[in-house]
Parts: structure tokens; C-alpha cells; sequence
């Protein structure tokens, strides 16, 4: 009955979701002088009814489903993991220079090269880990200064490291026998799709229906009674950092090798950026529960392709498209993320003094 009533709730978020999305979306370009009308027929008209759209949609949805289970990894657990951003850029990294330099037989070398992005974004976790840990930094402060070291650190590399000679702007491009084909000719729609949604599920079910899943939830629920109970805290929250950075690894493989027809990046990094964030949107909108991302990551991605089909049949600017798709993301997620923050409060803060009144009124 709790997933019944979870997909449920998934699919009446999306619904509402759409409509307000609608509205923002021909509010502000009409603002700056476009037909309301030709700007639904080329967004969502692009996004939902065009078959490249359609691709575009799904394999934007992927990535994002990677990093949401990332950040529900790390929320769910008590801490704000904003370094998932930081973690895909530098797993992109680790699988573009194996994918590229590394030879080794199609098939093991997927593996090898999906473990090495895994291993990044895991590794790239361990200093916030080890921080939080030993002087209890706050692992916001942490993240958010080790996105911007990942940003740069990952545009120095590919402009001195694995720049393609023959194509300046371009990195190395991945060797076909680390490349994830398509599933649908002219599509960038790879098997990683699915396996994503696998991802989903497995998060679900570690977090639901096992032990070690019962002692991160309790340690994010409260922190104090979860030591009292005997609840390895400091190890449950380390071990959620470096699972969400995993996680986050996963989605720079897709980037990478499981991005069709490129294989490759920018010398700016510029397909590798957002994601993570976007991920803590997903997430948000689905109430932090994995079963419920397909539906965030699903709206997320449409309005993204929606953008895109707003810059291609209308001309309108990327700056105003930008804002469109911020303002949808805000407003749909702002009261959903208003109560992650405040119940974040109340448990460093110790218990509320409403809780303690419910428990005198029970003795």
C-alpha cells in the first residue's frame, strides 16, 4: 500500500507539476513578445511528441536519476551532500581518461571503465567524509568548496591532459570498445537507461528492506537516539557520503561513454555541469524517495528538452529559456526543500518542544 500510495503521489506531482510548469512557461516568454501558442507547440510539443525529443527526454532523465539517488542516499542518512555536482565532473574525468588511453577487450573494458568513475566519485567524497568526521566541518561548507576545486581541476585537465589535437575545443574522444552504443538508431538512448531505474530500486530496497538500510535511515531520523541505540553514526553517515559518491560516478560514465554520438567533452566541461544540482531538484520533487524520482527525473528532463525546443523553432535566446526552466524548478521545489531544511534544524537543534510536549502527554 506505501508504494501504491508513493506511485501515486508520483504521478499527481507530475500532473500538478506540468500545469504550473505550463503556465511559467508561456507567462515569461509572452513578457519578452512570443505567441503563447507557438511557444507550447515548440517546447513541450518538441519535448513530448517528436521522437527526438522523446530521446532527448530519456537520456537527459538518466543522468538525473543517478544523482537524485545520490543526494536521497545522503539526506536520508542526515547530511546535505551538495558535492554530488563535484563528484560526476571528476568520475567524468576518470572514465574519458581510461575509456581513452586504457585498452582493453569490449565488454571488460565497460566494466573497467564504469569502475573507474565509481571509484572517483566515491574517492572524491573522502575528504568531506574525513572532515565532517574529525572536526565535524559541515559538509555544505565542505561540498560547495570542493565543487569549485572539481570545476576547475577538471577544465585544466582536459585543456593540458586530454585535449584532441586534430579538434581543439574537444577532449579525446572514448575508444569504441569503452563506448555504450545506442539502442535506437539516430538516438543517444543507451542500455544505461534502464539500469538507472535498476539504480532506483536498488537504493529503495537497501534503504527499506535491510538492516544496514534501517541504520542510515535512523541515524538521519535522529542522530542521538540513533547512538544511544548503539548505531555506528559517524560510519553510517561516512558510508553514505562515499555511497552518494558512487552514485554520482555512475552519471559521469553516462556522460561519457553513455553519450552518444559524441564520447567525449568540451574543453569547457559544459555537458558535465548541473547535474548534480539538478539531482538535489529531482529529488526534492519526489519527496526524497527513490520510487518517486522516475517521475521527478522524468519532469526535469522534459522541461530541459522543452528548452531546447524553445531555442530551436522559436530563436528564443538560452538566457530566457534558462530562467523559465529555474523558475519551474523553484517554485515546484522551494516548499518540498523548506521542509528537508527545517526538519534538518530541529535535528541539530535536539528535540522540539512540541515533541517533548507529546511526550508528556502520553505519560
Amino acid at each position: 500500500m506505501v508504494r501504491i500510495r508513493m506511485w501515486r503521489y508520483g504521478f499527481y506531482s507530475v500532473v500538478a507539476s506540468t500545469g504550473l510548469s505550463l503556465a511559467i512557461m508561456i507567462l515569461v516568454p509572452w513578457i519578452f513578445g512570443y505567441d503563447p501558442r507557438e511557444v507550447i507547440g515548440a517546447g513541450f510539443g518538441y519535448a513530448l511528441l517528436s521522437r527526438r525529443g522523446l530521446y532527448s527526454v530519456i537520456a537527459n532523465a538518466t543522468p538525473l536519476l543517478a544523482t537524485s539517488a545520490a543526494w536521497i542516499v545522503g539526506v536520508r542518512t542526515g547530511v546535505f551532500n551538495i558535492g554530488v555536482e563535484g563528484a560526476v565532473q571528476v568520475a567524468a574525468i576518470a572514465a574519458l581518461t581510461c575509456g581513452a588511453f586504457v585498452k582493453l577487450p569490449s565488454g571488460f573494458h565497460h566494466v573497467v571503465v564504469c569502475a573507474s568513475a565509481l571509484g572517483a566519485g566515491a574517492l572524491w567524497m573522502l575528504p568531506v567524509a574525513y572532515l565532517k568526521r574529525k572536526w565535524n566541518v559541515h559538509e555544505v561548507l565542505a561540498t560547495i568548496m570542493l565543487n569549485w576545486v572539481g570545476l576547475f581541476a577538471v577544465g585544466a585537465t582536459v585543456s593540458t591532459f586530454l585535449r584532441d589535437s586534430q579538434w581543439p575545443m574537444f577532449s579525446v574522444q572514448i575508444l569504441p570498445s569503452a563506448r555504450v552504443l545506442p539502442l535506437f538508431g539516430g538516438s543517444n538512448v543507451t542500455i544505461l537507461s534502464p539500469l538507472s531505474l535498476l539504480i532506483c530500486l536498488a537504493v529503495y530496497f537497501v534503504f527499506w528492506h535491510t538492516r544496514l538500510g534501517m541504520h542510515l535511515r535512523a541515524t538521519g531520523y535522529d542522530m542521538s537516539t540513533a547512538r544511544n541505540l548503539g548505531i555506528r553514526t559517524v560510519k553510517m553517515q561516512s558510508m553514505a557520503f562515499m555511497s552518494a559518491g558512487a552514485l554520482a560516478g555512475f552519471a559521469g560514465f553516462v556522460l561519457t561513454s553513455g553519450m552518444p554520438p559524441m564520447w567525449r567533452i568540451t574543453d569547457s566541461a559544459e555537458i558535465l555541469t548541473n547535474w548534480g544540482y539538478l539531482g538535489i531538484a529531482v529529488s526534492v520533487l519526489s519527496r526524497n524517495h527513490p520510487l518517486v524520482t522516475p517521475f521527478g527525473a522524468f519532469f526535469i528532463a522534459m522541461l530541459l528538452a522543452a528548452a531546447r525546443g524553445l531555442q530551436i523553432y522559436l530563436k528564443l535566446p538560452p538566457e530566457i529559456t534558462q530562467v523559465v526552466v529555474g523558475l519551474i524548478i523553484f517554485i515546484n521545489a522551494a516548499p518540498a526543500f523548506a521542509g528537508i531544511v527545517q526538519k534538518a534544524l530541529l535535528a541539530v537543534s535536539g528535540p522540539s518542544t512540541s515533541s517533548r510536549e507529546e511526550g508528556d502527554r502520553g505519560e
